[in-house]
């Protein structure tokens, strides 16, 4: 909110693509109201994804750091990684453009003294509590010194917030993806987008979340 941010993380996939196929299915094979042709729907989910990162990265300041997350969803596992190979080509020779791949679905951030757990949630239905046991085997070292563990997960369609039981984090639900442009209403999403910014402090705390709007 006062200057410009040490890093940003953006998720590449948690159902950002509401289809997985030319079918226009999910990745399960659930008919979804996909509109464009796949070559249109393709060529426009790179290029709402490169306008966000631009966007992002051009707020940054000179030693700031942008974290492309790879987040597969239930709607788009196979289009996420191939949409995160895509924005591997485009940003992996900047310098302030990081890749993280996920193991199984979720993957693991540092930020000064937090861990932050992303995932979408839907694999082997993996609730907040399961996350953090799991990342004690898979991240030990990135455990190491976090004063704070926030666990988000994309599979939720309204944000809510999970009690951490222990003020060791926070757990929060967050909407699943869904740009705000035109390819969004072509594509046929009735709800209204749902976007988020948490805000985590060099202390490892989460106390803020912008919204769309500025609230």
């Amino acid at each position: 909110r006062n200057g410009s941010p040490a890093s940003w993380t953006w998720w590449v996939g948690s159902d950002w693509g509401n289809s997985d196929n030319a079918q226009s299915m999910t990745t399960k094979g659930t008919p979804q109201r996909d509109s464009l042709p796949v070559p249109m729907r393709a060529a426009a989910l790179v290029g709402a994804a490169i306008e966000a990162v631009d966007t992002y990265l051009s707020t940054l300041g000179p030693d700031g750091v942008m974290y492309l997350v790879r987040v597969p969803g239930n709607h788009d596992w196979v289009a996420a990684h191939w949409l995160f190979e895509c924005m591997r080509i485009k940003y992996e020779s900047n310098p302030k453009v990081r890749l993280v791949e996920d193991i199984g679905g979720r993957a693991y951030v540092r930020l000064g003294a937090a861990l932050v757990i992303n995932a979408h949630g839907h694999v082997g239905r993996l609730n907040e509590a399961t996350l953090r046991e799991t990342a004690f085997c898979e991240v030990p070292e990135m455990m190491a010194g976090a004063r704070q563990i926030h666990v988000l997960r994309g599979d939720k369609h309204t944000r809510r917030n999970i009690d951490s039981k222990g003020g060791s984090g926070q757990d929060i639900g967050v909407a699943a993806m869904s740009p705000q442009s035109t390819w969004s209403s072509e594509m046929g999403f009735i709800h209204r987008p749902r976007l988020h910014a948490f805000g985590v402090t060099e202390d490892g705390r989460m106390p803020y979340d912008i919204t769309a709007g500025g609230r």
